[in-house]
């Protein structure tokens, strides 16, 4: 990542954002509190906090910026668009989609997520509200009736307020997520081996 950021400063971020949570938690579970207001208001902000550019500032083109907003994705001949695409060094690490929080999180939303990351060839893929943050280990195609294949650690924001080190995408190291990540992929029982990773399926399904 190329923002320096610090464990401390992350925890005070993180405190700050639960707490605003808790504060505001009537209007954001309304119906209209959008997706795009809790990406603003709390995704943006915990993803900078832990050191994610996501407003280029390295003015990358594209293809190469370090966090890629609605990144376009060839899905059964039509286009979509994953929220947010994280990259490190360039290359496609994993994706997350936002969903606002008056909805849950089911099973169509989690089958979204891994299909994203399933057709852009990647590992990890990332679902949250704020309130609730899903993690996936995308090995194989997904299912719509699977919802919890891969499923590989929830958390909520109300754990993360005692100990930041329980969220979900966090490290002490702080310089992650994709380093961190990978080195827990590699020691997680259910990870798919190296070989397993999807070629790019593009417009299959």
């Amino acid at each position: 990542m190329s923002i320096q950021a610090t464990f401390a400063a992350f925890e005070a971020e993180l405190n700050r954002l639960v707490e605003s949570f808790g504060k505001r938690l009537a209007e954001l579970k309304s119906p209209g509190y959008a997706e795009a207001q809790l990406r603003s208001d709390f995704l943006d902000p915990f993803f900078a906090a832990l050191g994610w550019d996501l407003t280029n500032r390295q003015g990358l083109i594209q293809k190469e910026r370090e966090v890629e907003i609605e990144s376009a994705t060839q899905i059964g001949g039509g286009r979509k668009r994953a929220d947010y695409l994280f990259r490190v060094d360039k290359r496609d690490r994993f994706v997350c989609e936002a969903k606002k929080p008056a909805e849950e999180l089911h099973a169509r939303y989690a089958f979204q997520a891994k299909r994203y990351a399933w057709n852009k060839s990647v590992f990890v893929a990332l679902l949250t509200d704020f309130e609730e943050l899903k993690i996936y280990i995308v090995g194989g195609k997904p299912h719509l009736d699977e919802p919890q294949v891969g499923e590989w650690k929830v958390t909520t924001s109300s754990n993360t307020r005692s100990s930041p080190a329980n969220c979900g995408i966090c490290s002490p190291a702080i310089r992650w997520p994709a380093a961190a990540l990978t080195a827990r992929l590699n020691r997680c029982p259910s990870a798919p081996p190296a070989r397993a990773r999807p070629a790019s399926h593009g417009s299959g399904w």
